[in-house]
């Protein structure tokens, strides 16, 4: 686990770095958590909701394409990628992303309630443009499900 958190400080250190020197970005994670509370006013850039205020305070555009998998997908395409490349993703962390709670009123009816989509419908307010794309299933052509264009 050293290691997972030291590349994740260097990813941090660059992002603000790469921020401030007005760098075109893409950031690539889960949004399995909108914040860490403890971290909160030490760490302006902390999670997702952290990043994009800083990135939008920055005068960013800010857009999110938040990619939905079903959690038989994933867990499926987990043991294929174990089976090929011997890369474990813990079960417990398949299991924290699928832990459900009651959907928020802003989300569509029907849509899944794992802890990655709870942080998009918390923070796609704060986004220029928003896309979904269902991920489910086979590696046929994804189908977009929602967008948004949240300001001009």
């Amino acid at each position: 686990m050293q290691v997972h958190e030291e590349s994740a400080d260097i990813a941090d250190q660059l992002f603000v770095r790469a921020a401030m020197g007005r760098k075109d970005l893409i950031l690539d994670g889960t949004l399995k958590t909108e914040s860490v509370p403890e971290l909160e006013n030490d760490d302006p850039t902390n999670g997702a909701l952290g990043r994009i205020n800083f990135l939008k305070a920055m005068g960013y555009r800010v857009e999110i394409r938040f990619v939905d998998v079903d959690v038989e997908t994933s867990a499926e395409r987990a043991a294929s990628r174990f089976a090929e490349t011997e890369r474990l993703l813990p079960p417990l962390f398949l299991r924290g992303m699928a832990a459900t709670a009651p959907p928020p009123a802003t989300q569509a009816a029907g849509s899944r309630t794992t802890k990655p989509r709870q942080t998009f419908e918390k923070v796609k307010h704060l986004a220029d443009a928003y896309q979904v794309i269902n991920n489910d299933g086979d590696f046929a052509p994804k189908k977009l499900v929602q967008k948004g264009k949240l300001t001009p």
